[in-house]
């Protein structure tokens, strides 16, 4: 399998999980510690399944011998990479502006960015999910750790709806100027 080709197959996959993970959670109070819902339990599950699937991803990222590495992942630190990363987005609303799709790859340091930043909060969050489900008990009062934790996890769980919708929209506004483009 090629490089390209097992980076797609495992962001489908973390995203699939990411999708569950948020709509499971919908429909439960994670607050509440009754751990015998079955769409709790699911989540609990399924959480740690996409922890492991999280792990897989950051060492496909460390061994791969493809773009974006590790340090196009996260510019944040680096004024260069910022720079890029800053006429990609400038480039990026001025297409939109005019109502026209780059093509394909075009902004490879902000794609790679936003990339590194849902990377880091799916791993936050099976970070913090998977302290909860290991060290939280069902008690009246949590202890400060799993509450602390808790309260990580339902702030990354609204950074991860931010990132799903802006990242979902942006490909779907992509393939509908792709698609609605009119043959030149």
């Amino acid at each position: 399998m090629s490089s390209a080709r097992m980076t797609r197959v495992l962001h489908a996959l973390v995203a699939a999980a990411v999708v569950h993970q948020l709509a499971t959670s919908l429909f439960f109070d994670p607050r509440q510690y009754s751990f015998g819902i079955t769409l709790r339990w699911t989540h609990d599950r399924v959480g740690l399944a996409t922890g492991a699937l999280l792990s897989l991803f950051w060492l496909w990222v460390l061994i791969r011998n493809a773009q974006p590495r590790l340090a196009g992942l996260f510019p944040w630190f680096a004024p260069r990479r910022l720079k890029r990363v800053g006429a990609d987005a400038r480039d990026l609303v001025h297409s939109i502006w005019k109502m026209k799709v780059s093509p394909e790859g075009r902004h490879p340091d902000l794609s790679a960015a936003i990339q590194g930043a849902g990377l880091v909060i799916a791993s936050i969050l099976a970070l913090s999910g998977a302290y909860i489900f290991f060290f939280g008990r069902p008690t009246l009062v949590p202890p400060l750790g799993i509450r602390r934790a808790l309260t990580v996890h339902l702030a990354m769980a609204d950074l991860m709806w931010i990132f799903i919708i802006g990242h979902g929209t942006m490909a779907v506004l992509h393939f509908a100027a792709r698609t609605l483009r009119r043959p030149s």
